[in-house]
């Protein structure tokens, strides 16, 4: 960053923000279709499908739809 000319303040003040995460401290998350498997094969609970999708950044419409695809029709 000195050779982009930055003032050594300005630098001191982006670095902390750049701390990288190691791999072990990453939250790995399941996939729609891994947790939705998991719900069908009865590894999680609904409960826990819901969290898991609400954690991937799902809506309550789309989780709503998603767990009724799980119910078999009549």
């Amino acid at each position: 960053m000195r050779s982009l000319k930055l003032q050594p303040d300005y630098i001191d003040n982006l670095i902390p923000q750049w701390q990288v995460k190691s791999v072990t401290e990453k939250e790995t998350l399941w996939t729609t279709a891994q947790t939705l498997s998991f719900i069908k094969a009865k590894l999680i609970t609904s409960e826990r499908g819901k969290q898991e999708l609400e954690e991937i950044g799902y809506d309550e419409e789309h989780i709503k739809i998603y767990l009724a695809s799980l119910v078999p029709a009549p």
